[in-house]
């Protein structure tokens, strides 16, 4: 872990993907302790180094070949959906992009969410009216109630401002 959390700090992240599979070599050969080392943290690592190194093809790849593996009543199911979802995103499959939002949304423990991942799902909600309008979506989703109850910028929403006046502006 400390390894992944070094090259992410210096945005190494095909190095990610080489320790991400070292370490799958490792788990293939019984070189590892699953008492001691949890493969979903190594699967959710190797689904955001293809985000971040926009790779997307590889990263839906694996992120479909990996969503069985978390479970969804957990905090990292939810972590792995929003990277699942951007992946989508930026692949331009809004198709899949809108099944993950509302299998994710939808799901029974959705609120279990932190506020500040509620607010970034109802940003990408907003971003989806847009992207892939939808009957359901726009019964469900007021954008005007949206527009008016997010601020222009605020520090808790750091990386995400951009994305809101983007938005305010369509």
């Amino acid at each position: 872990r400390l390894s992944v959390w070094y090259q992410e700090l210096n945005g190494n992240f095909q190095d990610i993907l080489n320790i991400t599979n070292a370490i799958n070599a490792r788990y293939e050969n019984d070189e590892i302790n699953l008492m001691r080392f949890d493969l979903r943290y190594n699967k959710y690592s190797k689904i955001y180094a293809h985000l971040r190194m926009k790779d997307y093809d590889n990263g839906l790849k694996y992120a479909a070949a990996y969503v069985d593996d978390f479970d969804p009543s957990s905090s990292n199911y939810f972590a792995f959906m929003e990277n699942y979802f951007m992946l989508a995103m930026h692949s331009s499959d809004y198709p899949m992009a809108y099944d993950l939002l509302k299998r994710t949304t939808k799901s029974q423990y959705f609120h279990k969410v932190d506020r500040f991942a509620e607010e970034r799902w109802n940003l990408y909600k907003a971003y989806m009216y847009f992207i892939k309008p939808d009957k359901r979506l726009k019964k469900t989703f007021d954008f005007n109630a949206f527009y008016t109850s997010v601020p222009e910028y605020s520090k808790d929403k750091k990386g995400f401002n951009i994305a809101i006046l983007i938005l305010q502006f369509l």
